[in-house]
C-alpha cells in the first residue's frame, strides 16, 4: 500500500526553529520522544490506511469464496507484519542514518509485490488491486526524484507484466489475454500521466529550492546595501543611529560607559577640487581601512556623512583619544592614492562621553562642536567635549526620554527584517486565493510566456499571455479522454463492448473536451474566477469514467485506474476544496454505478468482487486527496516565496540605486546611465550633458548649524531639482554636498538655461525649517561629451568648470570646451 512522501527528514528542519518538547503521553508513545521524527512516523502511520483496506479486502473475499483462506490469512499476517516493521524500524531510530529515512522506496516496493501477490492469490480481484498500485505510483512521482521514480516505475511494470504473462497461462478463463493486455496498457498510461504529474511537481519543488535561495542571497545583499556603506564598506548613518540607540538603552541599564567620536578629513574639499573624485574615494576608502585595522573588538564605525565618521566605543576617551592619535600616525605615513604617491591627509575629531539620562543626538552634537573646536585649533587634533552639567539633564531628557533616536533613518529597517524573518519562517500558513493563483500560474505548462516562446502553438493556446495558460490546462486536463477513446477502440475491437455503444459513447468523448477547448479558447470564460474551468472538467472526466465503468464489461476494472489517474490530475490542477469536492463526486458516483451493476448484470458485475471495487474506491480516491494536502502547502510556499522574492528585487533595488538621504538615485546608477548614454553617443552620435553641482560653503553650514541642518539642505536641493529639472533628467547624489545631472538629448545651453533656472530658485529657497533665515547656493560645471573622449574625460571637465565657477565667485555655472579644459 502507498506511503506518503518525506518532505521534513530531520536535515531539512530550519535550524532557527527551536524544537518543541513532546508533552503528550499518547504521542510520546507512538510517535517518540524525538519531534524531529515525528513528521515521517506520521506519513509512515498515514499509508496504513492503504494497509487496512487490503486486510479488509482479505477478510472479505475469504468469507465470500473469492479467496482461499489457506492463503488469505497468511497474506494479511505477512500485510500487518510488514507494516509493523517498517514503523519499528523509523519509531526506534534504526532509519535515521539512511539517506531515505522514511524508507520510501522499500514501502512501494513491499506495496507492488503483495498487490501481485493478491493478483495470484485472488485472480477473480486481480483487475482492481492495480489501482493499488497506482496510488503507490501517484505517491511515488510526488515523493521521489528522477532514478527512484523510475525504478518504482520499472518494477511495478515488471512485477505486473510477469505475473499476467504467468497466471494467463495457469488460469486462462480468469486471466484472459484480451483483457489483461488491455488493462497492462491502461496500466502504462497511467505511469505515463503519472510520470509527467511528478515532473510538474518536482519542477514546483525545484523552483521553490531555487527561489528559497535566491531569496536568501536578495536578502543578504539587501542586509548589506541598508547597513553598509558602498564606498568604505563601513556601516552607514542609518544602521549607526539603531546601534546607537541600542548601545545607549545598554549603557544606562548597566551603566556601563560609551563614548562617541566624530571624525572630520582635514582640507577633503581641496583633495577633491585637486585631484578629482576618484582620489576623494580613495582617502575615504583608506581611513576607513586604517581606522577598522586599529580599532577594538567592541568599537564600531560609520560613515556619518561625505567626509565624516562616527566612532561608537565602549572605552572611557582618554582610550579613544590616545586610539584616535595612533590612527592618525598611521594614516600621517600611509600612501592613501597610487595616483598621488605625495599625498597625505589627516583627521580632525571631536569626542564626547554619553551621560546618564542624556539623549544620544545631543551627545553627537557635543561631540559635533568638540569636532568644530579641533577645527579652530589648527586641525589633525581630537578635543574633548564637555560633560554637560545636571542642570542640562532634565531639559535633554525632556527632549527625548527613554530610547533616543537622531533622525527619521534611525527607525529600524522593518521591511527587510520582516522579510528575512518570513524567509527563515516555515511557510505552512494556508494560502490566499491570490497566492495559490500565483503559484498555480507558476506551475503552469505553458511557459507563462508570449508568442515569441512558442510562435508555432499560438492558433493552439492563443497569443495572450493568461490565454495560453488557461487553454493549456484545458488541454491537459483533456487527456484521459484520448485513453479513454483507445480503451474504447480497443475494447469495441476484441468484442469487450458493443460496436454502436463504443461509437456513441466516442462521440460524447470527442464532444465534450471540444466544447471546453472551444469555450477557453473564445475566451468566453475570462469571467470566471477559474478561466480553465478545471472544476468542470474534471467532474466530467469522473462522470465518463463512471459510463466507461458500466460499458466496458470484463475490463471494466480498468477503468478504476483511469479514474485514480483523473483524481491525480485534479489534486495537481485543482485548489484544495475543488479537489475535495471532485473525490466526494467520484466516490459518490461510483458508489452508485458498482450498486447498480452489480444488481442489474451480476453476472459480468459478480457482487462479491465488486464489494472489493467499492472498497478500494473508498480508501483510495481520499488517500491520493492527502498527496493534494502536500501540493498545496508547496504551492503555498512558493507562492509565498515568490511575493517576498518581488518585494526583496524591488527593496534591493531601491537600495542598490537610491541614496537613502535624499532619496536621488546613487553614484552606482549613475555610472550605469553615464555609460548607457556614452554608447549611444558613439552609436548614433546622440548628444547629452553632465552638470556636477557643489552646494557653496556646506561645510559652513554644518560647523555652524549642525549637520541635522546640513542634511535639511542636501534634502532640500534634491527636492527642488526634481521639481524644477525635466522629467527625463537624471539626478544623483555624487559625493557629500556635491550632484550630478545627466540631461539626456541636451546641448550645454540648453543644459545650462534649466540649471540657471534651479539656481535662481535654489538661491530663495528656505533649506530648513529649523533655521529659517537660512540659504544655500550652488555652483556648477557643464561639460558635453567629445569625439572619442571616455566618461571620466568628459567628468574631468565638468569638475575643472566646477573650480573655475567656485574660483569666479560661486553661485553660478561654467562650461569648459574640451580645448579650454586642456589648457587650464
Amino acid at each position: 500500500m502507498p506511503v506518503l512522501p518525506d518532505h521534513a527528514t530531520p536535515s531539512t528542519r530550519p535550524p532557527d526553529r527551536p524544537v518543541a518538547a513532546v508533552r503528550n503521553p499518547l504521542v510520546r508513545l507512538i510517535l517518540g520522544p524525538d519531534p524531529e521524527r515525528h513528521l515521517n512516523l506520521k506519513i509512515t502511520l498515514g499509508g496504513q490506511v492503504g494497509y487496512f483496506a487490503s486486510l479488509l479486502l482479505v477478510w472479505i473475499y475469504t468469507r465470500n469464496g473469492v479467496m482461499d483462506p489457506a492463503w488469505g490469512w497468511p497474506v494479511a499476517l505477512s500485510v500487518f507484519a510488514s507494516s509493523l516493521l517498517f514503523y519499528l524500524v523509523m519509531r526506534l531510530g534504526w532509519s535515521r542514518r539512511l539517506r531515505d529515512p522514511s524508507l520510501t522506496v522499500p514501502q512501494m516496493m513491499n506495496s507492488v509485490v503483495f498487490c501481485a501477490l493478491g493478483c495470484v492469490v485472488a485472480p477473480q480481484a486481480h483487475i482492481l488491486l492495480l489501482m493499488s498500485v497506482c496510488t503507490t505510483l501517484a505517491y511515488s512521482t510526488f515523493a521521489l526524484k528522477g532514478r527512484a521514480v523510475f525504478f518504482i516505475q520499472c518494477f511495478t511494470l515488471t512485477v505486473f507484466g510477469l505475473t499476467g504473462l504467468v497466471m494467463s497461462q495457469r488460469l486462462p478463463h480468469v486471466f484472459r489475454p484480451e483483457v489483461d493486455f488491455l488493462v497492462l496498457c491502461v496500466l502504462a498510461t497511467v505511469v505515463v500521466m503519472l510520470t509527467w504529474s511528478g515532473s510538474q511537481i518536482a519542477a514546483l519543488r525545484d523552483r521553490q529550492r531555487r527561489q528559497r535561495e535566491e531569496l536568501a542571497q536578495m536578502l543578504a545583499r539587501i542586509e548589506s546595501l541598508a547597513t553598509h556603506d558602498a564606498l568604505t564598506g563601513l556601516y552607514n548613518r542609518r544602521h549607526m543611529n539603531t546601534l546607537l540607540t541600542h548601545h545607549v538603552e545598554r549603557a544606562q541599564r548597566h551603566g556601563l560607559p560609551l563614548t562617541v567620536a566624530l571624525l572630520d578629513l582635514d582640507h577633503f574639499k581641496h583633495v577633491n577640487d585637486t585631484h578629482g573624485h576618484g582620489v576623494g574615494d580613495e582617502v575615504l576608502q583608506t581611513l576607513a581601512r586604517v581606522a577598522q585595522d586599529a580599532l577594538a573588538g567592541t568599537d564600531t564605525l560609520a560613515r556619518w556623512g561625505g567626509e565624516e565618521f562616527l566612532l561608537l566605543s565602549s572605552a572611557p576617551a582618554p582610550t579613544v583619544l590616545a586610539l584616535l592619535d595612533r590612527v592618525r600616525a598611521t594614516l600621517r605615513d600611509t600612501v592613501v592614492s597610487p595616483q598621488v604617491p605625495e599625498l597625505r591627509v589627516s583627521f580632525s575629531a571631536g569626542v564626547a562621553c554619553h551621560a546618564l539620562h542624556e539623549a544620544v543626538s545631543d551627545t553627537v552634537n557635543r561631540a559635533d562642536q568638540a569636532l568644530y573646536a579641533a577645527k579652530a585649533a589648527g586641525r589633525a587634533q581630537s578635543q574633548l567635549a564637555a560633560t554637560p552639567t545636571t542642570d542640562d539633564l532634565p531639559r535633554v531628557a525632556a527632549h527625548h526620554p527613554g530610547s533616543p533616536s537622531l533622525d527619521a533613518a534611525s527607525a529600524p529597517l522593518n521591511a527587510t527584517q520582516a522579510a528575512l524573518a518570513a524567509a527563515r519562517a516555515p511557510a505552512g500558513d494556508a494560502p490566499t486565493a491570490e497566492a495559490e493563483a500565483e503559484a498555480d500560474a507558476d506551475a503552469d505548462p505553458a511557459g507563462g510566456a508570449d508568442s515569441p516562446q512558442r510562435p508555432r502553438l499560438a492558433w493552439l493556446l492563443g497569443r495572450e499571455r493568461r490565454l495560453r495558460s488557461w487553454v493549456a490546462r484545458t488541454l491537459i486536463g483533456s487527456t484521459p479522454y484520448a485513453f479513454a477513446l483507445l480503451t474504447l477502440a480497443y475494447a469495441s475491437r476484441v468484442g469487450l463492448m458493443p460496436a454502436d455503444a463504443a461509437r456513441l459513447m466516442a462521440a460524447g468523448l470527442c464532444a465534450t473536451p471540444l466544447l471546453i477547448y472551444t469555450a477557453v479558447r473564445a475566451g468566453w470564460t475570462a469571467r470566471l474566477a477559474d478561466p480553465a474551468i478545471t472544476l468542470l472538467q474534471m467532474l466530467a472526466a469522473v462522470s465518463w469514467g463512471g459510463a466507461l465503468y458500466a460499458t466496458t464489461g470484463a475490463a471494466h476494472a480498468a477503468q478504476l485506474m483511469n479514474l485514480l489517474m483523473v483524481m491525480a490530475m485534479a489534486v495537481c490542477n485543482l485548489r484544495w476544496r475543488p479537489a475535495w469536492l471532485v473525490c466526494g463526486y467520484a466516490m459518490a458516483l461510483m458508489t452508485g454505478v458498482i450498486g447498480w451493476m452489480s444488481w442489474a448484470h451480476p453476472e459480468a458485475y459478480p457482487p462479491r468482487v465488486e464489494i472489493g471495487c467499492w472498497i478500494m474506491v473508498v480508501f483510495n480516491l481520499p488517500t491520493v486527496m492527502l498527496m493534494g494536502m502536500h501540493l498545496g502547502k508547496l504551492r503555498a510556499r512558493l507562492a509565498k516565496q515568490r511575493g517576498e522574492l518581488k518585494d526583496a528585487v524591488k527593496r534591493l533595488g531601491e537600495l542598490a540605486t537610491h541614496d537613502e538621504l535624499t532619496g536621488l538615485h546613487n553614484r552606482n546608477h549613475m555610472n550605469e546611465m553615464l555609460a548607457h548614454y556614452a554608447r549611444r553617443h558613439a552609436e548614433c552620435g546622440e548628444v547629452f550633458t553632465v552638470a556636477l553641482i557643489d552646494l557653496d560653503h556646506f561645510k559652513r553650514i554644518n560647523d555652524c548649524y549642525g549637520h541635522a541642518i546640513g542634511d535639511d539642505a542636501l534634502r532640500s536641493f534634491a527636492r527642488q531639482a526634481a521639481d524644477t529639472l525635466r522629467n527625463i533628467d537624471v539626478i544623483a547624489r555624487w559625493g557629500g554636498e556635491e550632484f550630478l545631472v545627466l540631461c539626456p538629448q541636451t546641448s550645454p545651453d540648453q543644459a545650462l538655461v534649466g540649471l540657471e533656472r534651479l539656481r535662481r530658485v535654489f538661491t530663495d529657497l528656505t533649506v530648513s525649517p529649523q533655521a529659517p533665515e537660512l540659504r544655500a547656493t550652488f555652483s556648477a560645471g557643464l561639460s558635453a561629451p567629445a569625439p572619442g573622449e571616455s566618461i571620466e574625460g568628459m567628468l574631468a571637465r565638468a569638475d575643472a568648470a566646477l573650480y573655475e565657477a567656485k574660483h569666479a565667485g560661486r553661485n553660478r555655472i561654467c562650461l569648459l570646451s574640451p580645448a579650454s579644459a586642456g589648457q587650464h
